[in-house]
């Protein structure tokens, strides 16, 4: 049966992984730390073999967390996904659930993290892809089969929102800062204006001091005649 895939695939920046077509879960292996997801990697069945898929994501020192899912295949299938997001759209937490069990959180979600949860069941599953940066895992979308008219996506579906908000943002401190430089500019005009005053008020003063000094000595001229 046909695949499609929900894209385009990958966060800003990001590293595209793709698995798709490999409907047959059996096992999934997570490397987290308390900051984010750094990697996944897939346990597949295959022609009678168990098959594991490249490490999608980011090796740090060996430090990271690592968990190990594996499903009691044939008769355990995976069923969902949730997890959440950092405002960054990095991939905090993930858990997986299957007709038996379910598996998680791997990773901490934090009070500003965006939650999200979504229900692909048995039928509808049909593979994964997605995006890894320098960070971890930056994309996640759930490969559904062509005959299903909507998709899951995960998480990068709010990849557009974050650079329209991104470029409003920019704008924004654009703006401010065109403001901040004109507002500079009229005070560098401003403090030049008030230096050139004070210079010829220092001047004015100096004259007027010479008067003075000149006056007292006529005034002393005229006491001794």
């Amino acid at each position: 049966m046909d695949m499609i895939k929900a894209g385009p695939v990958g966060g800003v920046g990001g590293t595209i992984w793709d698995e798709k077509g490999r409907n047959h879960l059996a096992g999934i292996y997570v490397f987290y730390n308390e900051y984010s997801v750094l990697a996944l990697q897939f346990l597949f069945y295959e022609s009678g073999n168990l098959v594991v898929s490249n490490r999608h994501g980011v090796i740090v020192d060996g430090s990271e967390n690592y968990s190990a899912v594996v499903f009691d295949y044939p008769s355990e299938y995976f069923t969902s996904i949730s997890g959440s997001l950092s405002p960054y759209q990095m991939l905090t937490s993930i858990i997986f659930r299957t007709n038996k069990d379910l598996y998680g959180p791997f990773g901490t979600p934090s009070t500003v993290d965006q939650e999200f949860n979504f229900y692909v069941g048995r039928s509808l599953f049909g593979g994964f892809c997605g995006s890894r940066n320098g960070d971890g895992i930056n994309g996640f979308v759930v490969n559904p089969f062509s005959n299903v008219k909507s998709y899951y996506l995960l998480f990068l579906q709010t990849h557009t929102k974050m650079a329209k908000t991104s470029k409003t943002a920019l704008a924004l401190y654009q703006e401010a800062f065109s403001k901040s430089r004109a507002e500079l500019s009229r005070c560098e005009a401003d403090l030049r204006d008030l230096t050139e005053e004070s210079n010829t008020l220092k001047h004015l003063n100096g004259q007027k001091e010479e008067e003075i000094k000149y006056l007292r000595a006529e005034l002393a001229k005229a006491h001794q005649n």
